[in-house]
């Protein structure tokens, strides 16, 4: 199978060769764009595809939480410390902060604690490494005008 880019390429040689214009044409089939965080991004609209199977609001939200904690799970083993000690760190970084939700997460392969604290109407992410401990990002968000 010809690799799109390789095709592209040997098109554009043959077009240079020649010292002529030659239309290329697409595939057919479904077509890919650029990766979107890794993965290619297909052309489709999402709200126009209803299979047979619904789920309620009830289940969606149930399975929602069913695969965080399976998340959570499959991570602990990894972390050094616990979601206590990251809600420390946290707290220490943000003294007068308010701890709002602790949850273990891989970003990009970094498995890391991340802290959402209220302060004064102000919204604050601590990311705290899950190995050490340390603080690694203290971001705050101003309260957006109308929120409640």
């Amino acid at each position: 199978m010809i690799k799109p880019r390789k095709l592209a390429a040997g098109a554009v040689l043959l077009v240079a060769s020649l010292g002529t214009s030659v239309p290329v044409l697409a595939a057919e089939g479904p077509q890919s764009t650029a990766p979107v965080h890794g993965r290619a991004h297909w052309d489709i609209d999402w709200d126009e595809v209803h299979s047979s199977v619904q789920l309620t609001d009830a289940q969606k939200k149930q399975l929602r939480v069913t695969i965080e904690q399976a998340y959570q799970q499959a991570l602990m083993p990894h972390a050094k410390i616990t979601a206590k000690q990251a809600e420390q760190a946290a707290l220490k970084a943000e003294p007068k902060g308010m701890v709002t939700e602790v949850k273990l997460h891989s970003v990009h392969g970094n498995v890391v604690y991340l802290v959402h604290m209220n302060r004064d109407g102000a919204r604050s992410l601590v990311v705290v490494d899950a190995g050490n401990g340390n603080v690694l990002v203290h971001k705050t968000m101003m309260k957006a005008h109308g929120d409640d």
